[in-house]
């Protein structure tokens, strides 16, 4: 059986507290969507993921980083 190495890197980010916390909140919005928006979707337009929603996903992905 093969064995998969996950790399963790924690970065510790100088905000001030409304800053940390709303960038804390887009996290979850991402991540809500990453896990919910696939539901009952067969098609997964919703989705970040979704080809037809690169566009978000790319904007998505910058703001997060």
């Amino acid at each position: 059986m093969n064995k998969v190495c996950l790399l963790v890197q924690v970065t510790r980010l100088d905000f001030a507290p409304e800053h940390a916390y709303s960038y804390n909140e887009l996290i979850e919005v991402v991540k809500l969507n990453l896990l919910l928006a696939d539901w009952n979707d067969e098609d997964h337009n919703e989705s970040l993921l979704s080809v037809r929603n690169s566009k978000w996903g790319k904007e998505m992905l910058r703001n997060v980083r």
